[in-house]
């Protein structure tokens, strides 16, 4: 069955999101390793929970997107606001020009998104 150029686009946005949450997650163990600098051990092992559980949802979420199951969706948009409102709180804010360009291409991508899973969520007409 050859998959809608909508389904393929928000597939491919939330793989790229997962693989950023996995490098983040990389990202911040190597750096505490490196520096020692952290704030208690409590702080970061609570800190690598919420990441493994953001992983592993967001896992099982591509998983559903990749095999075109209606209930991943929905999930996939509330990820997609959640970006949309990190790319006003974190990159529009700064007064730089190319964190501000990021910040809308990162939200543009999102609401692409958005559009593309929500056309493919829509049900499906019987033949």
């Amino acid at each position: 069955m050859k998959r809608p150029i909508f389904s393929s686009f928000a597939l491919v946005v939330a793989s790229f999101q997962l693989l950023v949450l996995v490098v983040i997650l990389l990202v911040t163990l190597v750096g505490i390793t490196l520096t020692g600098e952290f704030d208690g051990w409590v702080n970061l092992v609570a800190e690598i929970i919420i990441y493994l559980l953001a992983i592993a949802g967001y896992l099982v979420v591509v998983r559903g997107l990749r095999q075109q199951k209606s209930w991943a969706y929905a999930p996939a948009i509330a990820v997609q606001l959640i970006v949309i409102g990190i790319a006003y709180e974190d990159f529009w804010q700064d007064d730089t020009w190319y964190w501000r360009a990021f910040g809308v291409v990162l939200a543009i991508t999102s609401i692409a998104a958005i559009v593309a899973a929500a056309k493919e969520s829509k049900p499906k007409e019987q033949d």
